[in-house]
C-alpha cells in the first residue's frame, strides 16, 4: 500500500477526532470528524487513482476542495460572531463561491486542474482563519489563554496552511515554466506534504485540547 509520510498525521488527527468527538462539541469543533474522514478517504483514493481507472488524480481532489469549503463555511459561521447582516453578506458570498467552484468544476477545467478556483477557495479559509484569530485575541472573556484555547490552533493551522497553499496555487504556472525546484522536485511538490503536516499537527492539538478544555478552565 502506497501511503505519503504526511498520511499518517492525516490518519492520526482521524482517530484523535473520532476518540475525543465530544470533547470537540465544547468548542464547536465537531465537524473536524467529517473533515478529517474527507481527508483521509481523498488522499487515499488519489494515492491509489489506477484502481478507480483515472490517469489523474484531479477529480480526486476536487472532491476535498468542494467537501472542505463547506465544512469550512459551516465551521466559520458558527466560530465567529456576526450580526444578522453580516451573516447574510457571509453566505451569500459562500454559496456564490461554492456556485462557482461546481461550474468550474463540472464544465470549465472539467478533467484538468483548476488553480484559479482552489487558489480563491484557500484565499478564503487564510481570510476567515484570520478574523477568528483576530476575535479570540479581543475577546476579553476568554475562560483561557490564547495559547491553550482549542480554536485558536485550529484557526492558526488553517491560516498557515491556507496561506503557503494560496501562493503555490496562485504561482503555479510560474514554478512551472521556470522550472523551480526544492530538493529535485517541484517547489509545490516539495513543500506541499510539509504544509501538510503542519496543518494537520495543529489539528491534532486542538483536538487534544479540546480533552482537556473543562479542565483548563478556571472555577467559579
Amino acid at each position: 500500500m502506497n501511503v505519503a509520510y504526511y498520511q499518517y498525521f492525516q490518519y492520526a488527527c482521524m482517530v484523535l477526532a473520532i476518540v475525543f468527538y465530544r470533547s470537540l462539541k465544547l468548542r464547536s469543533l465537531q465537524l473536524l470528524l467529517p473533515l478529517m474522514i474527507l481527508v483521509c478517504v481523498v488522499e487515499t483514493a488519489a494515492h491509489h487513482k489506477e484502481y478507480f481507472g483515472m490517469a489523474t488524480n484531479y477529480e480526486i481532489y476536487k472532491c476535498y476542495i468542494v467537501g472542505a469549503a463547506i465544512f469550512y463555511y459551516i465551521m466559520f459561521a458558527k466560530l465567529l460572531r456576526m450580526n444578522k447582516r453580516i451573516r447574510i453578506l457571509y453566505w451569500c458570498i459562500a454559496v456564490a463561491t461554492m456556485v462557482f467552484v461546481f461550474i468550474d468544476f463540472l464544465w470549465i477545467s472539467r478533467g484538468n486542474s483548476s488553480t484559479y478556483t482552489t487558489t480563491l477557495t484557500f484565499l478564503q479559509q487564510f481570510i476567515l482563519s484570520c478574523l477568528l484569530i483576530a476575535q479570540l485575541t479581543m475577546d476579553d472573556t476568554q475562560p483561557v489563554k490564547l495559547s491553550a484555547d482549542p480554536q485558536f490552533w485550529f484557526a492558526a493551522g488553517l491560516m498557515i496552511f491556507a496561506a503557503c497553499t494560496t501562493v503555490l496555487f496562485g504561482l503555479h504556472s510560474y514554478i512551472r515554466d521556470n522550472h523551480l525546484t526544492l530538493f529535485g522536485r517541484p517547489l509545490y511538490r516539495a513543500l506541499g506534504p510539509v504544509i501538510n503536516v503542519v496543518l494537520y499537527l495543529f489539528y491534532s492539538i486542538s483536538i487534544l485540547l479540546c480533552s482537556r478544555y473543562k479542565q483548563m478552565q478556571p472555577s467559579s
